[in-house]
């Protein structure tokens, strides 16, 4: 998934990232939290 840079690297073009939608800080908040579980939940089983 190529969000936040410009497809064509064109003149003028400086590749600056493009601010986040709320869809991408959503599945990016959904993934911090399962890592964030995973890792508790593997701790507790030991």
């Amino acid at each position: 998934m190529v969000s936040g840079w410009d497809k064509s690297p064109g003149p003028g073009n400086d590749y600056a990232p493009k601010p986040w939608s709320r869809l991408e800080w959503i599945a990016f908040a959904i993934m911090l939290a399962m890592i964030f579980f995973g890792i508790s939940y593997a701790a507790s089983q030991t």
